[in-house]
């Protein structure tokens, strides 16, 4: 987060630039943690 409300981030592939009042902060999971078993 900078100090003039913006961050920086990627979603779906996407990156870039948004206003940090529309998002909440998380942690980041690990990619092995979110692919299941495939059948």
């Amino acid at each position: 987060v900078s100090q003039t409300g913006w961050s920086e981030g990627e979603c779906n592939g996407k990156a870039g630039w948004f206003p940090s009042g529309y998002v909440e902060k998380r942690q980041r999971i690990p990619s092995s943690n979110l692919a299941g078993e495939v059948y």
